[in-house]
Order: C-alpha cells, then structure tokens, then sequence
C-alpha cells in the first residue's frame, strides 16, 4: 500500500472510532440537562429567570 492509501485508512478508522464513542449509551437516566453559556455577565440575571420559567413548565407538563 503507497502512503496516501494508509492515511486514508488510518482516518477512516480514527473516525469510525469517534462515531462508535459518540454512540456509547453511558448512564441510564430520565434526566436531560441543558447547559446555556453566555460570555455576557450582566445575562446571567435574565438566564437564572428563563430557566427558573422552563423549569417550573417542565415540572408542570411531565406531572400529567
């Protein structure tokens, strides 16, 4: 094999690798955990009132 064809190959196999990874199942759980980030500091007052908001609405439609 010429070395064009081995790096192909290396490549494939590194990214099939990071696929396979990404597709793990991990820990079982009923839980999502959304993560906001905000370079802006004077935001973080407005995103502590939305979250506090979709958690209340969350907590209310899965209750039914």
């Amino acid at each position: 094999m010429n070395k064009t064809m081995k790096l192909g190959m290396v490549g494939l196999v590194a990214s099939s690798l990071v696929l396979a990874a990404g597709c793990s199942g991990g820990a079982e759980s009923d839980k999502t955990e959304i993560e906001f980030f905000s370079q802006k500091v004077e935001m973080k007052g407005t995103l502590d009132e939305i979250i506090a908001d979709f958690e209340k609405r969350i907590l209310i439609s899965t209750s039914n």
